[in-house]
C-alpha cells in the first residue's frame, strides 16, 4: 500500500488528517486488506497444508517457518499466532482458513465468510493488473472496489469524495512511477 509523506521525507504530523480522514484510520483500514491478502496468499503458497482438526478448529503453517503451524478457531475467530494475541483482530491464518474452509464446503460463521469473499475479490482484482490510462472513470471504479472489499464504504459523500481525490493521486504517483 502506499503512504502519504511530506516532501524530504518527513511524515505528517501525529493525528493530522487529510480529507476529513485522520491517516491513523487510513492506516487501520489499509493493514486490514494488507492482512486479508496475505491471508489469500498464505493459502494459495500453502492451502494444502491447511488442515481441519478433530475438535474443529483448523491447522495452518506459519509463513516464515516450514515447521511451525498454528491453531485457528474460526468460530470465535481466534488464532494462536502472536499477532492475533496481540492485535485480538482477524490475522492472516484466520483468513487463510477461512478460505481453505469454504473451498471445502465447511460451514463458518457469516463474518468469516465475508471477510474470504472481499480477500478474494481484492485478490482478483489486483492479481493481474493490465496497464489501463488513467481516467476518473477507472479511479472511481478502483477505488469503489477498495472501499468494497473493505467494508468502508461511507455514506457521507464529502468523504467518499476526499478519499476519491487521495485514490486518484496516489494511482497517478503509482502511474508515473512506473512508466
Amino acid at each position: 500500500m502506499w503512504s502519504v509523506k511530506k516532501p524530504g521525507g518527513a511524515g505528517p504530523a501525529p493525528g493530522a488528517t487529510q480529507g476529513g480522514w485522520s491517516l491513523s484510520e487510513q492506516s487501520v483500514h489499509e493493514r486490514r486488506v494488507s492482512r486479508a491478502l496475505r491471508g489469500l496468499v498464505l493459502f494459495r503458497e500453502r492451502g494444502m497444508e491447511i488442515r481441519p482438526l478433530a475438535d474443529g478448529s483448523w491447522r495452518v503453517p506459519s509463513c516464515s517457518a516450514v515447521s511451525r503451524f498454528y491453531v485457528v478457531n474460526l468460530e470465535e475467530e481466534s488464532c494462536t499466532c502472536a499477532d492475533f494475541r496481540k492485535r485480538r483482530k482477524a490475522c492472516k491464518h484466520i483468513f487463510a482458513a477461512v478460505i481453505a474452509a469454504s473451498r471445502r464446503g465447511r460451514a463458518v460463521s457469516l463474518m468469516a465468510e465475508l471477510r474470504a469473499r472481499r480477500a478474494e475479490e481484492l485478490a482478483e482484482a489486483v492479481a493481474e493488473p493490465v496497464p489501463q490510462p488513467v481516467t476518473e472513470s477507472a479511479i472511481r471504479e478502483s477505488y469503489d472496489l477498495y472501499l468494497r472489499v473493505c467494508g468502508l464504504y461511507p455514506r457521507d459523500s464529502m468523504l467518499v469524495e476526499a478519499a476519491r481525490a487521495r485514490h486518484k493521486a496516489a494511482l497517478r504517483a503509482y502511474v508515473v512511477g512506473s512508466a
